[in-house]
Order: C-alpha cells, then structure tokens, then sequence
C-alpha cells in the first residue's frame, strides 16, 4: 500500500482532480490486477461515513517486449490504406512506415531504450489487414498480418488482422520487475548493490568485443552511457552519487544481446561503533526499548542516526 497526502479545501458536492506522483513498481510481482484508491483520514481524522471512500478500477499490465525485436508486417490487396507507428510516451513518432506494396512482407529491427512506448496500425479502409467479405468467395481480396518476433525468431505478439480502422498495443522496454538475463555473452555482474553511489560492472565475457553500459532511472531517462572497445575482462566503476535516491537500470549492450540490471541507490552512512542513549520505539515488535552504550551501525540512513541518537551526523 502507498500513501499520498493531499492538502486542499472541498466543499459540500465539490469534486476535484488529483495527480498521483509517480508510483515505484518494485516488488509489486503478482495482485488481481486492480487499483484501489482509498480516502483514510479527513482533515487528520478518519472518516465517519466509511461507505464511499473507496474507488476500484481494473487494468491490464502491459507486455514488456525486448530492447531490440522485429515488426513483421505483410501487407494485402490494398497496402496503401496500412500505415503504422511506433510512439514514445510523449506521442513522439520514432519508427513508422514508408511506402508500401500490396501483398508484400516486411521485417524492421526496432531498437530502443528502456521505456514506455505504444504501436499502432491504422488501416484507411476500415477492414484492417483481413475482413472476411474481401476474400473468397465473397471477394477477390488478400489478407495481411502484423507480428512482433524477437531476434531469436521467436513469437512475442500477434496483432489482430480483423480490426477495422486501427488497433494499438501499448508496451514497455526494460520495465519488468523480472528481466530476463541473457548470460550468452559470459559472466556480466554489478555490485554491491545496494550502492550508496559508486557501483562497479564485472565484466567476463566469452569473446572480445565492444560493449556498451546505459544507465537510466525509473522514468526511462538516460543519465549515463559508457562506450568500451575491444573488452573481455574487466571491472568498470559508475558513479551515481549526484543522482537522486531509488532504483535505476544498468542495461550492458553485447554482441550476444543485452543484460539488465536493477540498481538501488541509497545514501547512507556506515558507522562501525557510536555511543548513544535514547529510548525508542521498534517499529517492527511494537514495544519501547532503550538503547545505550556502544552500538555498531551498518546500512543506516543518515537522517534515522540523527534522530535516534539527537546527533548531527554527515559524510
């Protein structure tokens, strides 16, 4: 469950809009794929009328499809009346078509960054790439396909050919809370992970080659690309320490295909031994308890030391 505040002024029957930041899917791996969103306290007090707090709304989860794949398209009797498009998230068009020939099969290499992106097929006619009523023994008419292949050849979508004036399918690139790992090009590892800034990619490849290391964060921004010549062995070091806290995607480019990683940003402050003495609520047994003397910190976040021991505490 997360929690957003929300500071505003309603008045009776009044109704308004609210923008939601940006919600961090880590760990969310299985769920009925439903959002609830749920009034808990009204001006800091629960609410007395309970009944219509609650809103449901179902989704569906969009398919991730890898960094680089094939849009396989055959055309029909009437290849000027297709045209489609590959759009990032802000509606820019990256791929589409160009002039096309009736009943004729093309293949595109699409390649791009970690993201959230949409295609979509327009057919000017409105009987898509095949209606029953164009072909025989109705009519003399062909039909068409649209499939997306990865570059293995194997099967990742199929489109719809009966779809009348247009049919999209919305998809992600390096989003997936379980990225499938291909190891082909030999041992690739990052550590230590979680990282309070510099990180290191451990690099033990098959074969001698180039590669190429992007980092992007959680919005499919890139902030970081690396170019390496002619690498088999080696351990590149990355500093994330001007980024915010949170998650990022190491994505590491061979000759084999691409490898993936999730990173965890934390900044905090590893203490070997502090002396304090403050009582404190544990959080996860529920009970007050006081900690005194000497005490050994590792992983701690800088703002829980000063708060737990009243001290002023920095790199």
């Amino acid at each position: 469950m997360i929690t957003f505040d929300w500071n505003g002024n309603l008045g009776f029957t009044e109704s308004t809009e609210i923008t939601l930041d940006p919600i961090d899917w880590d760990g969310w791996l299985s769920g009925n794929n439903k959002f609830v969103a749920t009034i808990t306290n009204i001006n800091g007090s629960p609410d007395e009328n309970t009944s219509n707090n609650s809103l449901t709304v179902p989704f569906e989860i969009s398919p991730e499809w890898p960094n680089m794949f094939i849009f396989n398209l055959k055309t029909n009797h009437v290849a000027y009346q297709t045209h489609w498009e590959i759009t990032d998230i802000e509606g820019n068009i990256l791929y589409q078509n160009g002039a096309l020939t009736n009943n004729t099969e093309y293949s595109d290499t699409i390649e791009l960054d970690q993201g959230c992106y949409n295609l979509r097929i327009n057919d000017q006619g409105g009987d898509g790439l095949k209606f029953w009523y164009n072909m025989p023994p109705y009519g003399n008419g062909t039909a068409g396909w649209a499939k997306i292949y990865g570059l293995n050849n194997n099967l990742l979508f199929n489109f719809q050919a009966d779809f009348g004036d247009y049919i999209q399918q919305a998809f992600s690139v390096g989003m997936s809370l379980d990225v499938h790992q291909n190891q082909d090009a030999g041992y690739i590892e990052v550590y230590p992970n979680p990282t309070s800034g510099v990180f290191r990619v451990s690099l033990k490849l098959n074969e001698i080659q180039d590669i190429e290391i992007r980092i992007h964060d959680v919005f499919g921004n890139q902030i970081e690309t690396r170019h390496l010549a002619d690498v088999q062995n080696d351990n590149v070091g990355i500093n994330l320490g001007d980024q915010k806290d949170g998650f990022y995607i190491c994505s590491i480019f061979t000759k084999q295909g691409v490898v993936m990683k999730k990173i965890l940003l934390i900044s905090m402050l590893v203490i070997s031994t502090l002396s304090c003495k403050k009582d404190v609520k544990d959080v996860k047994n529920g009970t007050d308890k006081t900690i005194t003397g000497k005490i050994t910190l590792k992983g701690v976040f800088l703002d829980d030391i000063a708060d737990l021991c009243n001290v002023s505490v920095s790199l």
